[in-house]
């Protein structure tokens, strides 16, 4: 019976156009790997400090 339910409200939520979003996780393997954009970032930054 759940599944027949589920099926149901499937096929209502497509024929309406309603999309169900999944969570997104982003994983980061350690404390001094930040993202890459904020790394490339930084290293600019220091780059222009030092003149480099």
């Amino acid at each position: 019976m759940g599944r027949e339910f589920l099926r149901r409200v499937k096929q209502t939520f497509d024929a309406e156009g309603v999309e169900i979003p999944f969570p997104h996780r982003t994983l980061y393997f350690g404390a001094a790997s930040p993202p890459e954009l904020a790394q490339m970032l930084n290293e600019d930054h220091s780059r222009q400090r030092t003149g480099s």
